[in-house]
């Protein structure tokens, strides 16, 4: 499951122009997953058409099923892009907001009231059960057992993802043990984006190996710059308070970097100030004093050097195809919400 609720449901646009770069390159294949998405949400039950709308009220740039497509575009431009998977790896990443949001009691994403907040859990939980059926038949009209499978799995390991992190709760996470978190929760929905553009593209094993390699350091790094963005952000961009995540008792990269370097004092005060208000200034002053977010910004380019390595290996046919996709790997780990 995703691991932020930084990330807004229907991701809002965003000015980089990167994103609009590879946008305005695959609008019309956006265009077509947008109304496939619209169509998914229609429903006779007036609730879940409410919040159907309501959670698309933003139709913002998709960063998932835009992988999807744009791995496919780059490695085979020849044949018809998969647009009903990749609406349907849009509607699971939004059916697990909905399950992470009721999980951490969150009120806001994105600067809105939550659906959990606005309708209750019953509805928030029984909306994302509603969208994740809905993504497993737009995968079915793919006629493959290797996609469906694919989603399958990947849906179950972000729920051990997220399960490991309820597990662990209890104490403070090992630095590995972070990076099995991120990556279940998010890396591998990432991973199977990319994975599925190659695998309807016709590619080899191989180079779905490497898409998916790709995928997955992608999503590792984009979800440490999420962590980092909580010190760091414009809370207006952001769209909530900075410092929530921990305030909320996540345990992110930069806070976990400074536990394993600091003073017993020092690590004392910040595993008792996480999953409480304090005060945020002495939080970061200790975060700084122990290079916790220059170690969180290291690592982060660490899993983007990867993700390029990973596109190194990947066969593209579409050069301009490619040359977005290796924009995307800056872009991730320099975004400013």
């Amino acid at each position: 499951m995703a691991v932020n609720p930084s990330e807004p449901l229907m991701s809002p646009d965003v000015s980089s122009d990167v994103v609009k770069k590879i946008t305005n390159y695959m609008a019309d294949e956006l265009s077509e997953v947008t109304d496939i998405l619209r169509k998914s949400i229609r429903s006779e039950s007036d609730i879940i058409t409410k919040v159907g709308e309501y959670l698309s009220i933003t139709p913002g740039k998709k960063l998932r099923p835009l992988l999807t497509l744009l791995v496919c575009k780059a490695t085979n431009s020849e044949i018809r892009p998969p647009l009903e998977v990749a609406a349907s790896l849009e509607l699971i990443h939004v059916a697990t907001l909905l399950h992470d949001d009721v999980i951490d009691k969150a009120s806001l994403r994105r600067g809105k009231p939550s659906v959990n907040a606005r309708w209750g859990d019953d509805v928030a939980i029984l909306m994302a059960d509603f969208l994740y059926a809905g993504a497993f038949d737009l995968a079915l009209s793919a006629l493959d057992p290797e996609v469906v499978r694919l989603i399958c799995q990947v849906s179950q390991k972000m729920c051990e993802g997220e399960m490991l992190q309820i597990e662990l709760r209890e104490r403070t996470y090992s630095l590995n043990e972070y990076i099995e978190i991120v990556g279940c929760k998010t890396g591998s929905l990432f991973s199977a984006c990319t994975a599925l553009g190659a695998i309807f593209a016709g590619r080899s094993s191989g180079e779905v190996a490497a898409a998916s390699a790709f995928g997955h350091n992608f999503g590792v790094a984009f979800q440490i710059t999420d962590d980092i963005l909580d010190f760091t952000a414009d809370e207006e961009q952001l769209g909530k308070e900075i410092g929530m995540d921990v305030f909320s008792g996540k345990q992110t990269l930069p806070i976990l970097y400074a536990i394993e370097s600091a003073t017993e004092e020092d690590r004392k005060y910040l595993q008792q100030w996480l999953g409480h208000r304090d005060d945020f200034g002495a939080v970061r002053e200790i975060v700084d004093r122990y290079k916790g977010l220059d170690r969180a910004i290291e690592t982060a380019q660490d899993y983007a050097n990867r993700a390029t390595a990973a596109l190194d290996r990947l066969e593209c046919t579409d050069a301009e195809g490619r040359d977005h996709l290796a924009s995307l790997v800056p872009y991730v780990v320099s975004r400013t919400f």
